[in-house]
């Protein structure tokens, strides 16, 4: 089975910044989240990324209650690959800066931290407000999606990616999104053991 399209490479790479023009970075990210200089996949990220991405195509590509037409197979399609491509761009936005909104309201793109328990652990979040506020999108087809990164204090200017997941947006959502959120707190766990450091629910 081929990897879902717009799938993480795994390899760690220099934090891409745009080159043609400046940046117009957001103030609110940049005050509470910093600059970006490099950026790391974690083994857990990929998977999961990978994961979510197959489910999606799956849940968008067939109907258990009745066929769909050929035309609507089509247009299921490209929903799931838009949804892919925009999780794509937000990564981007976040590395160079950009990424939307004050991290306070419903509508922001990200939120660092997530809550005051889980430390260094931040969401980026789709689909949002968008730049111009006027989206009010909350969900894709009942879905809300997640993208959980950190910034080690051991290592200022590192995105590292730890985590991706969806959630629906009734039901038992909110067991769903603790669950996406305690396997981020225990990847970066990881990671800080992997450098030779304690884990980050000891770090002071």
């Amino acid at each position: 089975m081929t990897d879902p399209p717009n799938a993480p490479s795994g390899s760690p790479t220099p934090a891409a910044m745009p080159q043609t023009r400046p940046v117009l970075r957001n103030p609110a990210w940049m005050r509470v989240v910093g600059a970006t200089s490099e950026q790391f996949e974690t083994e857990q990220f990929i998977a999961s990324y990978t994961s979510m991405a197959r489910d999606l195509a799956q849940d968008f590509s067939d109907d258990a209650e009745r066929p769909l037409s050929a035309r609507a197979m089509a247009i299921r399609r490209r929903v799931a690959v838009q949804v892919l491509s925009d999780l794509q761009v937000l990564r981007r936005q976040a590395v160079a800066g950009t990424a939307y909104g004050d991290g306070v309201r419903t509508g922001s793109a990200w939120k660092y931290p997530v809550s005051d328990r889980h430390g260094r652990i931040g969401e980026l979040k789709h689909p949002n407000d968008g730049p111009d506020g006027a989206h009010r999108v909350v969900d894709v087809m009942g879905w809300q999606y997640r993208l959980y990164f950190s910034r080690p204090d051991v290592r200022p200017g590192l995105m590292l990616w730890l985590q991706a997941g969806r959630k629906p947006i009734d039901g038992d959502w909110r067991t769903i999104q603790s669950a996406h959120i305690e396997l981020a707190k225990a990847t970066l766990n990881q990671w800080h053991l992997a450098q030779g450091g304690p884990p980050e629910a000891s770090r002071g």
